[in-house]
């Protein structure tokens, strides 16, 4: 885990809210830019299929196993539990689509077992979905088929929680953030999922089939409008050119 104190950090930090609304630059609440090997705060799992290697943290990301082609699931969780009520957690994403962003009842995908939580997969044709799981039994918000950004090579995604058990979906593939909803519209759309309660989540990230994935700056911000999100975008862009 990351803070955001150190001294050429707080410089750009400054730069950057003061280019922007008062409403943009609430706190980090938790950050990690995988500067350093922080894998021993990580839990990887195969929840489909049998890996073929583990995960690893170096070259300034959070690597995926190359998995074997069977539709393997494998999936890293942070090892402790710190998303809440009006938080948003996000990721970049570099490599193969087919890659996730998940939050879980426990620390691993909530595609297995009893727990519960949301699976939103940046899909091998370029569109999106919210797999939503209660007790380990899934159902899908399908987005729009307009979301689709199978070209660039890397995105980020973004999932707000809104109450308890409802959630909202949303992601950046450069040009700026966009709300996934089935209409294709830009405003927010809830769903709901699962059981949560009213603890935080545990988050983590997740692969599907073969390809090494590569995720930077999992990050959890209080800040649920567009505007502070565009903002931490800001924020992700720096924490990138420190490396």
């Amino acid at each position: 885990m990351k803070t955001t104190n150190k001294k050429t950090t707080q410089s750009a930090i400054i730069a950057l809210a003061l280019a922007m609304p008062s409403a943009a630059y609430s706190s980090v609440l938790f950050i990690d830019d995988f500067s350093s090997d922080t894998s021993a705060n990580y839990i990887g799992t195969s929840t489909f299929g049998t890996p073929t290697a583990t995960f690893d943290v170096s070259g300034g990301t959070l690597n995926s196993p190359a998995t074997g082609g069977g539709g393997e699931t494998y999936d890293v969780f942070y090892d402790t539990a710190i998303f809440e009520i009006g938080q948003t957690v996000s990721v970049d994403i570099s490599g193969p689509d087919d890659a996730y962003l998940t939050v879980s009842t426990t620390t691993f995908a909530p595609n297995v077992g009893t727990n519960d939580g949301v699976r939103l997969n940046w899909e091998s044709d370029g569109t999106f979905r919210a797999r939503r799981y209660t007790d380990g039994s899934g159902t899908n918000t399908n987005f729009h088929s307009s979301f689709d950004v199978n070209g660039p090579d890397s995105l980020t995604l973004y999932l707000y929680r809104v109450s308890d058990n409802v959630f909202a979906a949303a992601f950046d593939d450069g040009s700026g953030f966009t709300w996934l909803n089935t209409t294709g519209g830009t405003e927010r759309q809830d769903f709901t999922a699962g059981d949560t309660g009213n603890g935080a989540l545990y988050i983590g990230v997740e692969t599907f089939d073969s390809g090494v994935r590569n995720f930077d700056n999992l990050t959890v911000t209080p800040e649920p409008s567009s505007t502070a999100l565009l903002g931490l975008g800001g924020l992700a862009l720096i924490f990138r050119r420190r490396k």
